[in-house]
């Protein structure tokens, strides 16, 4: 993905080591990566209902076949998650 604002890549330019590029929004101690936006992190868990359903727990595999999707109608839901997480966050955090 490379452009965006998760920490995993804001705080490469500002930086800061990796274990420290820590999500802004969830209590739960962990770099802010993209497979923790997509699948883990509990500010997103009724978008990301909304989205992909009810999963369970969340591994590598998941989110590979998630961002390997061909299928239109399921390209459409990431993209729309991923969009709405993002405004979600930018208001949360007034960023």
């Amino acid at each position: 993905m490379g452009s965006h604002k998760l920490e995993i890549e804001s705080g490469r330019f500002h930086n800061i080591p990796r274990e420290n590029r820590l999500c802004k929004l969830c209590q739960q101690g962990v770099v802010e990566s993209e497979f923790h936006f997509l699948l883990c992190c509990n500010h997103y868990h009724t978008l990301r209902d909304k989205y992909f359903g009810n999963m369970s727990w969340p591994t590598i595999n998941k989110f590979n076949n998630i961002m390997s999707y061909k299928i239109r109608s399921k390209l459409l839901n990431t993209s729309t998650y991923i969009k709405e997480s993002v405004f979600f966050c930018k208001n949360t955090l007034q960023i």
